[in-house]
Parts: C-alpha cells; structure tokens; sequence
C-alpha cells in the first residue's frame, strides 16, 4: 500500500498539530517496514524530519510556506495528478484541512473545533466561515475522521453532519522532546517557578492565569515566579498591558519562541503546572508536565478531566479566584502534589505514540 500524508499548511516549530505530526510521521516509520510513505511537504520543514528507512519519501511542494492561500490552491489542483503520479492508494491530511477534492480515499485528523465557537480565535469575517466550511467539508467528505479524544468526537458531532460511524478516536502519545533529556538545555532559575506553555491565544486563558498569580502574590506571598513559554499570539500583546500594569515585570516571564527540544528544561525545575484553557482537542502540554514530574492544575472542561482523570486538581477557567485557589491548594499541600504526580505517571501508560500509530495504520489498511 502507497500512503500519502500531506503536511501543507501546517507550520511547524510549536504547537499541539505540528507535534502531533512529528511524532506519529515517527512512529510510523518506526512500526511499519512494509507499506511506502510520500510525505508532502515545504522545503522549509523538510529539517523536522530524520527519518532512515528507506519505505518514506517526501514530495517537496512548489509553493513557499508563506503563500497560504497559493497552498491551498495548488491542493486543489496541482496536487491530484501528484497523488495519481506516485500512484497513492490513501492520502492521511492530519492538520484539519483537507482539499475540496481528492482522487483517492481520504482520512483526515480533525484535532478541534475551535474555529465553530465564537471569539476564541481572532479570526474575521469571512475568513471564520470559510475555515468552517473547509472543515466542515473535510470531516464530511473524507472516509474516516480521527481525532484525539472522546470529547472532541462529540463535538464534531455536534457542530458537523459527519457520521459518527467514520469517526476513530485515537489518543496521541507522550512528546518525544520531553522524553530527550540529554538534549534540553540547562535552566536552573535562583526562585521556583509557576509554568504554562502553549500559543498565547484567547482561549488558552493567560490573561486570568496572570490575575490568578497575582492574587496569590498579594494574599499568600508566594516566592515563586511565573514563567510563560510559547508562541505569541493574539493575546500576547494583552497579557504584556497586564503584566505592566499589575506591575508584576519582575515576577511574570515570557519566554517565546523556543524550540521543542528545549521545552523539557522548563517542565523538569517548575513547582506547578497550570493549564486554564477555555477550549482544547487534546491537551498535550498535560501528557509533557506528568511525563515531567509535575503537578498539573488544569480547567474543569470535559476534554482535559478526559486526558488527566485523576491526575490534576481542576478548577473553574472562568473564575480566577477559583484558579487562584486551585495553585495554592497544590502549593501549600505536598500530600496532595505527590499525589498528583504519582496519578500523572500511572495515567501516562494510557498514552504512547506506537499505540496511536497502530491504530492510525489500522484505519488506512481499513480504506
């Protein structure tokens, strides 16, 4: 069987989709020595990749990374008499987008629908409703959907006319850049330290995770800094007026843009893991924290007491207060914080990439 995966669109360098990609594109090759894999892709991310075996090859796209809409274009044309030229049999899109149409059966993975729900993406009109057509069109056209948990198959459900037969539920695993310790660089800060990492969007909920530390260092006296890693994003300007005017520079950190590989270093010294998000597919910064030996306060939200069970002490992402309170419960009390972590290592074994693989090439053999 000849597979093709189409990375176009996805950018990488952070962020739940590209890590997704790297890790199951590796996974793959490490469990499958007899299938053939065209991996469509930018020449700007072809160094992601450093695969050996000889069944996976990459069809390098025309169109800079940068022309996004030429991309998509060139998907919808271009790229059908490429699929039928290397004679692919499956085509996987992982990044919730997939081309109008296609010449051969198609599985795409719809991580969320974040685009469906209102101001949690600093989208404008039209472009709104054209991502939620496109989307929609994907999970309506292609012959089976993955996603990446229970609570996002009943969204898609809810927000989509997909049937719920095609849908395959498939858990991602542990990220391999938690897992290289001997590639993290040295950070050893002089204070202990609050973390959050991800894109600094409105629905990851910053701006209340900063009013949250802010109590406690005015109520509680907390030594501990508060270190924000990740990608700028709409947010990131807001959450900056914040921090000056709570006149918290000194105590609250942004550390943007730094590479995957690098993360671990700062999940590995961090006292609390906090993850307050409105709205998620997954939740993969909860598997790096447990894999990492950290405490993890989460929201409340169904998706992320799906992927934590008992290995998070949740609260209320509405109320900062309730935020506030959580941190301090998991601070003050170390019972309560062993717990956790020793909850977060036993849930880790629900969760691997060779799993997900192996159900992910499941569903191709099935096409």
């Amino acid at each position: 069987m000849r597979i093709g995966i189409c990375l176009l669109g996805i950018r990488f360098g952070g962020g739940g989709i590209p890590t997704y990609v790297e890790n199951l594109v590796d996974a793959l090759s490490n469990i499958d020595q007899k299938n053939e894999y065209i991996i469509f892709i930018h020449a700007a991310f072809l160094s992601q990749f450093k695969l050996k075996q000889p069944g996976f090859t990459f069809e390098i796209c025309p169109i800079p990374q940068q022309q996004i809409k030429k991309t998509f274009l060139w998907q919808n044309t271009s790229l059908v008499s490429v699929i039928k030229r290397h004679k692919i049999d499956v085509m996987h899109y992982p990044g919730n987008l997939a081309p109008f149409f296609s010449p051969v059966p198609t599985v795409v993975t719809l991580h969320d629908v974040i685009p469906f729900y209102p101001d949690m993406v600093p989208f404008r009109f039209p472009f709104r409703e054209i991502t939620k057509i496109v989307i929609a069109n994907a999970a309506k056209k292609a012959r089976k959907v993955i996603t990446g948990s229970k609570t996002a198959k009943q969204e898609i459900l809810k927000f989509m006319p997909v049937d719920e037969k095609k849908i395959e539920v498939i858990y991602h695993g542990i990220p391999k850049s938690v897992l290289k310790t001997e590639t993290a660089i040295s950070f050893q800060p002089l204070t202990p330290y609050i973390l959050w990492t991800g894109r600094m969007v409105a629905y990851k909920n910053i701006l209340h995770l900063i009013q949250a530390y802010h109590l406690l260092v005015q109520q509680k006296h907390i030594p501990h800094h508060l270190y924000l890693v990740g990608i700028p994003g709409d947010t990131y300007q807001s959450a900056c007026r914040l921090v000056n005017t709570l006149k918290m520079e000194h105590r609250i950190h942004f550390i943007l843009d730094i590479p995957n590989e690098h993360i671990q270093s700062y999940y590995q010294n961090a006292s609390l893991f906090v993850f307050p998000s409105l709205v998620e597919g997954f939740g993969l910064p909860l598997l790096e924290a447990m894999a990492s030996g950290v405490p993890i306060v989460s929201s409340n939200i169904a998706v992320l007491k799906e992927i934590a069970l008992d290995a998070a002490c949740f609260v209320n992402p509405y109320d900062y207060r309730d935020v506030a309170e959580g941190m301090w419960r998991v601070l003050e009390n170390r019972d309560f914080k062993r717990q956790l972590i020793q909850n977060g290592k036993k849930r880790l074994e629900s969760f691997s990439w060779e799993m997900s693989a192996q159900k992910t090439l499941k569903v191709y053999q099935g096409l």
